[in-house]
């Protein structure tokens, strides 16, 4: 028995304000023309993406695309149909969304001009404090539920919220629009009352934080001690291992800062991974820095591994053409066919995962004697990348730290691996994902579904002492 979804409505439902007076001169696409770009998407998600059902059933999915159908029953300017497939984002991974230029940037007679940074809640905005009820009339909720739209369901509330903030004044401006002044209807504090006031706008739609500390920016690697205190400090930043060739010229770097530790006697160690969001070098190449140098217990961490047979097989295929300058692999002779191959080993699981559909993936580690025999703590944060949040659930299944600081963003299972294509009648871009990783086993120490630390801890840059001396503390209150 089928039931009757009925969310979709207020979600999909395309807030046609006359929406094409934004630009008037923009193409205008046949009903014809949409619903073949409409059908052609879907199609694509299905066919392509490996869990598009991850979080909405098929039935679910069918109405969002109906409901879209139905919305395209007469012309429509490319504006407004772009932004009708935007607001699909809701239901897909943060990886695969359709395009929409124009809520990237400002109209240019307002650029620099944005809405104050605010926080939102299910139908409040709020700055500074002050609860806005409207703005220029258009309901706070109303608002929202435009901004929700445009959001992927898996976002963390981080992320979330930054997003909503970088999207609220292209959206005001033109989906709803509003230009400034804006004129806000906000609830006086501890009162039912409500009153009207006037937010200027602000040159920036995310509030102002102080640059990062040198030692996060200024190298791949970097470390630094208090003596005194027997700390030490070892920074693995975003652009460690950029380069393959620099590889032992890391090592080299890491070998050396355990050696003065050594040479020191330090008690405790602190790896910051806060400001590792990604790399070029594979997972062991990038655990094979420090590990080696801690105490370990044996373990083993398996993904499973999962894809179409058709999204596989059109990402082998692309990143063959990519990798030939253009070229197809039939196309190339069998010599250049077998370089390519063994410098890029990964395609082969594409064609594996294109033929199986599903692969596990191990992550062995074995018992580690280590040099280092003080305490370790791994430092993680709301900006630490996907191979990063691996490298802490290593570390954390090893028994080779004490992870501390802020949940990353990354949703577990991760969606990745994506690519870019064309609507065939407007030429709206879409990006799909092609792999889907989840752990075999789930794990105790995530919740709802983000990796989370064994002491949570605001990290306010840069840290200081007192806060290296304040988690110690923590740890031993609780025998960590």
């Amino acid at each position: 028995m089928k039931s009757t979804i009925t969310f979709p409505v207020m979600c999909i439902g395309l807030t046609l304000l006359s929406l094409s007076t934004y630009a008037q001169q923009e193409r205008i696409l046949t009903p014809q023309e949409m619903k073949k770009d409409i059908t052609f998407y879907f199609k694509e998600l299905r066919e392509m993406h490996p869990n598009v059902y991850e979080k909405y059933t098929a039935s679910q999915i069918d109405s969002v695309e109906n409901q879209l159908l139905n919305q395209c029953c007469q012309s429509m300017s490319l504006f407004d149909f772009n932004y009708l497939l935007a607001k699909t984002t809701k239901y897909t991974d943060e990886f695969t969304y359709v395009e929409c230029d124009e809520l990237t940037s400002l109209p240019e007679e307002y650029e620099d001009q944005y809405f104050p940074p605010a926080i939102f809640s299910k139908d409040t905005i709020t700055v500074n404090g002050i609860n806005i009820i409207s703005i220029n009339d258009i309901s706070s909720k109303k608002i929202i539920n435009e901004l929700d739209a445009l959001i992927p369901w898996q976002c963390i509330t981080y992320i979330r919220q930054k997003k909503m903030n970088e999207l609220l004044s292209p959206v005001l401006y033109k989906v709803f629009h509003i230009t400034p002044p804006f004129t806000c209807k906000i609830q006086v504090k501890d009162t039912q009352s409500i009153q009207d006031t006037i937010f200027s706008p602000v040159d920036s739609p995310i509030e102002a934080t102080p640059p990062l500390p040198k030692y996060y920016t200024e190298g791949p690697l970097s470390y630094d001690y208090f003596e005194k205190d027997s700390i030490a400090l070892l920074f693995y930043n975003q652009e460690v291992a950029k380069a393959k060739a620099r590889k032992n010229e890391y090592i080299n770097y890491v070998t050396t800062f355990f050696n003065l530790m050594k040479g020191h006697n330090f008690k405790y160690l602190f790896i910051d991974l806060s400001q590792f969001k990604e790399s070029s070098i594979n997972q062991e190449e990038g655990e094979s820095l420090f590990l080696p140098f801690l105490k370990t217990k044996p373990y083993e961490l398996i993904l499973n591994i999962t894809a179409t047979s058709a999204g596989a097989k059109k990402y082998y295929d692309e990143c063959y053409s990519q990798i030939s300058g253009g070229k197809k692999k039939k196309e190339l002779p069998k010599a250049i066919q077998k370089g390519i191959e063994k410098d890029y080993p990964e395609l082969n699981m594409f064609l594996s995962l294109a033929k199986d559909g599903k692969i596990e993936y191990p992550f062995k580690g074995e018992e580690n004697s280590g040099e280092f025999d003080g305490k370790v703590f791994i430092i993680m944060g709301k900006d630490t990348g996907s191979k990063g949040r691996i490298l802490c659930e290593r570390i954390k299944k090893g028994d080779a730290g004490i992870l501390v600081g802020e949940t990353p963003y990354v949703y577990i299972p991760a969606s990745g691996n994506e690519f870019y294509e064309e609507l065939p009648e407007s030429g709206i871009k879409f990006l799909c994902t092609v792999l889907f990783t989840d752990l075999k086993e789930k794990e105790s120490y995530h919740k709802d579904r983000f990796l989370q630390p064994d002491i949570p801890y605001k990290l306010i840059y840069p840290l200081k002492i007192k806060d290296y001396k304040e988690i110690i503390r923590i740890s031993r209150e609780r025998n960590l």
